[in-house]
């Protein structure tokens, strides 16, 4: 009877580490699905985030391309407006109906002007793909020299 009990122990015992066996791989095998689980998880994520960047990417370069078109559109009206005023200078006497101070007033808006120009072909160059903007140096030059000759 105490053989029987002991074969029994025995058996019990032998099936105990075989099933401790089995459990330590399915611990083994449940952690590699959480692994790569996980990792599958991780590169979606990496994948919608390089699909956010680029897309945020995007919308910025859409907004510098919106702000370079909006304020070359401003300066072209604040050029025309000066140009009048030019014009109606131009058609004056000096120092009847206008003084040199009137003249100066206009050279230094222009030149306020070619500053913000400057910048703008800054901010247009900074675009990936760069506006074709009319803006030639030489004549911004030829209109200052135009001003000196006026006063």
């Amino acid at each position: 009877m105490k053989r029987m009990i002991q074969e029994r122990l025995e058996r019990q015992e032998a099936e105990a580490e075989k099933n401790a066996k089995l459990l330590e791989e399915l611990e083994k095998i449940a952690e590699k699905i959480d692994k790569e689980e996980l990792q599958q998880r991780l590169e979606e994520l990496g994948k919608n985030q390089g699909k956010n960047t680029r897309n945020l990417e995007q919308i910025l370069e859409l907004t510098k391309r919106y702000y370079v078109t909006e304020k070359a559109s401003q300066i072209a009206k604040e050029l025309d407006e000066l140009s009048k005023k030019q014009d109606t200078l131009s058609e004056l006497k000096l120092g009847q109906d206008f003084s040199d101070k009137d003249q100066q007033k206009l050279n230094e808006e222009f030149e306020g002007l070619e500053k913000e120009i400057r910048e703008l072909e800054k901010d247009n160059s900074e675009l990936k793909k760069p506006l074709e903007l009319d803006t030639d140096k030489k004549k911004t030059d030829g209109i200052k020299q135009d001003q000196r000759d006026a006063l």
